[in-house]
């Protein structure tokens, strides 16, 4: 910070950076993914980590740069403003066997870059650069038309996904699930039954269905052999099973995170009355209702655990009967980011100046960075 007392003081200069430091303490990591492996389920330590938050950047570290033996502290990304406005969601797709980093955000907007060019480019980049890339995939929102030729906002992108058999899936602010085609970025379907905002989506592919979880309490099913009709839906809050076609009752905390296992056998749902459900799809039936400290807003099922991040700052585990494993103390007072990789290393990321935690497999914290 530049001193004002000093005889070159520069009002311009001060100002741009107070905006810029109470910037940097307003940021908000959203969502955090690792580079894929060169092989599939391979445990070498990713390339990169990957970050979105509240500036609609998307910011890269290098790994090499975390853990290794000259680690640097203070470590700068190497950014990509992708979105007007935040950056909601990040999720790797496969597509004509190239991989592809979507993120979706609150301009109502998915992006795809294509991951082999974005390598190359960032392998010629320095810490703290800006990227100037075009994305490979656009897709946006339909907008609902209203009175005399009027469009509603484009809703925001909260949550991206995708299925094996080639289709991109997005929970919209608008209480739409929106499929598009991978190949072609055609709209294929809107899945409309929801009555407010989607928090989240996962797919899965073996079953060809999408689950979904909103606002409104419910966390429904979508079968897109059967031309994307909802199937199930659940009152998470209430444990109890709904008519596909109704709605939750009206005092029923939202859903606002989802995670399925690798076998997808089994979600879990984060209720915002602090609360995780655990649902078996085989019985279909919610198996252990597990009692969370604060709201979850980030869950992941890795291995026989259950792993949580949400309004407090803790990574919270439990294994799949819901008993509480380990509690680890994490930098964001509130989190949104949570990715773990094959190799062992958690990554939660979230608010108090853009921090995300860079965690060891027994727990240690070896490095904060800040987006």
């Amino acid at each position: 910070m530049m001193d004002c007392r000093s005889g070159t003081y520069n009002l311009t200069r001060y100002t741009e950076e107070i905006l810029n430091k109470r910037l940097q303490d307003a940021t908000i990591v959203f969502s955090t993914v690792f580079a894929p492996p060169p092989t599939s389920g391979s445990r070498t330590p990713p390339s990169y980590l990957i970050c979105s938050s509240s500036t609609g950047k998307i910011s890269f570290f290098r790994m090499a740069d975390i853990l290794g033996k000259n680690a640097k502290r203070n470590l700068l990304a190497i950014e990509l403003q992708a979105h007007k406005g935040p950056a909601y969601t990040l999720s790797f797709i496969e597509k004509c066997g190239e991989h592809v980093l979507l993120s979706g955000g609150d301009d109502g907007r998915v992006f795809g870059f294509n991951w082999s060019s974005l390598l190359e480019t960032l392998l010629e980049a320095e810490p703290g650069d800006e990227l100037s890339v075009l994305p490979c995939l656009k897709l946006k929102c339909s907008q609902a038309k209203r009175a005399h030729g009027g469009l509603d906002p484009l809703p925001e992108v909260n949550s991206v996904t995708s299925l094996l058999s080639g289709e991109i899936i997005a929970g919209c602010g608008d209480g739409i699930v929106r499929v598009w085609d991978t190949t072609t970025g055609a709209p294929v379907l809107e899945l409309k039954g929801h009555n407010d905002l989607v928090h989240c989506v996962v797919a899965r592919s073996q079953a060809q269905q999408v689950l979904s979880g909103s606002e409104d309490g419910t966390m429904r099913i979508w079968d897109l052999r059967a031309g994307g009709s909802c199937t199930s839906a659940l009152d998470v809050w209430n444990a109890s099973p709904l008519q596909p076609g109704s709605s939750s009752p009206a005092s029923s905390p939202w859903v606002g995170c989802l995670a399925l296992d690798p076998a997808e056998h089994w979600v879990a749902a984060g209720c915002g009355a602090r609360s995780i459900a655990l649902y078996s799809l085989t019985a279909a039936q919610i198996t252990a209702c597990i009692p969370t400290s604060a709201p979850p807003q980030a869950l992941v099922l890795h291995k026989d655990r259950l792993m949580s991040v949400g309004a407090e700052p803790y990574l919270t585990q439990w294994n799949i009967q819901g008993k509480l494993i380990k509690l680890t103390d994490c930098t964001p007072d509130s989190a949104f980011g949570l990715a773990v990789h094959p190799c062992g290393l958690t990554v939660v990321g979230g608010s108090t100046g853009g921090s995300v935690d860079v965690i060891s497999e027994i727990g240690s914290t070896i490095a904060v960075l800040h987006c």
